[in-house]
């Protein structure tokens, strides 16, 4: 599918952040109702119609990995010490993530991201 503006077809690669919305309502991470963090960028083949492309999102899980300790939210026991350097890592990279994303975060719903990104989404 595509969006058509001024008789123009435009659109947008979303099959892998379809993909992983779709992983995190069916693992029960998020509901369609939920509200998200979304981050956009403008792409260079968008520019002149004013769209900026979701690129990545938040969900209130990440949130808490930011926020909290992972201690706050694993059992530490429950991994290896490797296990839990690697996620001490990530949980790192998200923070520093986050923190280059923070200022133009949009809140929306799933459903809304969804429908957006299925307008959108094709192969440019």
């Amino acid at each position: 599918m595509s969006c058509e503006i001024d008789g123009q077809n435009y659109s947008y690669d979303y099959e892998e952040l379809i993909q992983d919305l779709k992983d995190d309502l069916e693992y029960g991470d998020i509901l369609l109702s939920d509200i998200i963090y979304i981050v956009r960028k403008e792409h260079p083949e968008l520019i002149h119609v004013g769209y900026k492309p979701i690129v990545d999102y938040y969900i209130a899980d990440d949130l808490n990995m930011i926020n909290g300790k992972l201690e706050d939210i694993y059992d530490r026991t429950e991994f290896t010490d490797d296990e839990w350097t690697e996620m001490e890592k990530n949980r790192l990279d998200m923070i520093v993530q986050y923190k280059a994303d923070k200022d133009s975060l949009e809140k929306a719903t799933v459903t809304a991201v969804l429908t957006e990104m299925q307008l959108w989404n094709s192969v440019i």
